[in-house]
Formats: C-alpha cells, sequence, structure tokens
C-alpha cells in the first residue's frame, strides 16, 4: 500500500521528465548549430586572410587575427555551455530519476517480503496446529 504511494509520486515527477530532456536536447541542438555557424565564419575569415596577408598592414594583420580568435573563443564557449550546463544537468535530471525508482522498489521488494513473510510464519505456526 506504502509503495503505491510511493510509485504514484515517482510517476508523478517523471511526468516533465520527457519535456524537460527535450528542452535540454532542443538547446543543446542548437549550440551545436551556433558552433557549426561560428566554425564555418572562422574558417572563411582563416581563408581571407590566407589570401591577403602580404597586401595587409601589421595592424590589420592583428585585428584580422584577433577576428579569428574572437570566433574560437565562442565557439568554446557554445562548447563548454553545452558540456558543462545542459549536458551535466541532463544527466543529473535522469540520474536523480533513477534512484528515486531503485529506492522505491527496494522499498516495495522489502514491503513485500515481509508482507509475506508474516503470513508465512502465522501460516506455519497456525498450520502446523491446525495439522495436529
Amino acid at each position: 500500500m506504502a509503495t503505491a504511494i510511493y510509485l504514484e509520486h515517482y510517476l508523478d515527477s517523471i511526468e516533465n521528465l520527457p519535456c524537460e530532456l527535450q528542452r535540454n536536447f532542443t538547446l543543446m541542438r542548437e549550440l551545436d548549430n551556433r558552433a557549426e555557424e561560428k566554425k564555418c565564419e572562422i574558417d572563411k575569415l582563416a581563408e581571407e586572410y590566407i589570401k591577403n596577408v602580404r597586401n595587409l598592414a601589421p595592424d590589420q594583420r592583428v585585428e584580422h587575427l584577433q577576428k579569428i580568435q574572437n570566433g574560437f573563443s565562442k565557439c568554446k564557449e557554445y562548447s563548454d555551455d553545452k558540456v558543462q550546463l545542459l549536458a551535466m544537468q541532463t544527466y543529473e535530471m535522469v540520474s536523480n530519476r533513477l534512484a528515486i525508482f531503485r529506492k522505491i522498489v527496494l522499498l516495495s521488494t522489502i514491503t513485500e517480503f515481509f508482507f509475506f513473510s508474516k503470513y508465512n510464519f502465522l501460516y506455519f505456526i497456525l498450520g502446523s496446529k491446525i495439522l495436529k
């Protein structure tokens, strides 16, 4: 009986889990897309730099390289956000729900064991007296 209540609470707690997972995976995909766009931008800047490096003044070279460096920094930021925030949050979300489920299963097993043990013990005591 108590297990059913715990199970009901557990089911309520995981009801929104698919939505939360979908949200996190969508955000991860968006960050991947942004990083990919930034990589394409970096490639174009690098090609442009290589093509025109001999014609650029030293301060223009530095400026162009700084744009490339900023692009890499932004790309790394997207990747870090994806891993540190979303992936870890998703892992912890699922892990916490699994831990709760394991506790419910353990509680259910213990409850059933004691419930049936109690009746088996009574049957053993009463059954032996009935048989005599």
